[in-house]
């Protein structure tokens, strides 16, 4: 997934849970912390930030002209992926886990 249709697939998100929004916000909530790795590298051809998902595929991209915004579009991007994913029935994927040696 790229990051056009990950923002399409936000957009058609959010228009649903605005169609469908109650007054109880912990049902409409959004994970905080998903636990899945975001690699943020500069790039000198695009000048600027690339975030990648390893455990999402090669394919899932994001980018940010600052790192604060890569971060920023990375956290949206995963909540996009597993709102998506799991609207689809889909099982997520296994976080990454640090070892240390």
């Amino acid at each position: 997934m790229n990051y056009a249709r990950a923002q399409a697939a936000r957009a058609d998100l959010d228009a649903e849970r605005a169609a469908t929004m109650n007054d109880n916000p912990q049902e409409t909530a959004r994970p905080v912390n998903p636990h899945y790795a975001m690699v943020i590298e500069w790039s000198d051809k695009d000048h600027t930030y690339v975030v990648s998902f390893p455990e999402w595929g090669d394919a899932t991209h994001t980018h940010g002209a600052s790192y604060e915004e890569a971060v920023r579009n990375g956290h949206d991007v995963l909540e996009d992926l597993i709102d998506l994913w799991r609207e689809q029935g889909r099982p997520l994927p296994q976080p990454r886990v640090f070892a240390s040696a």
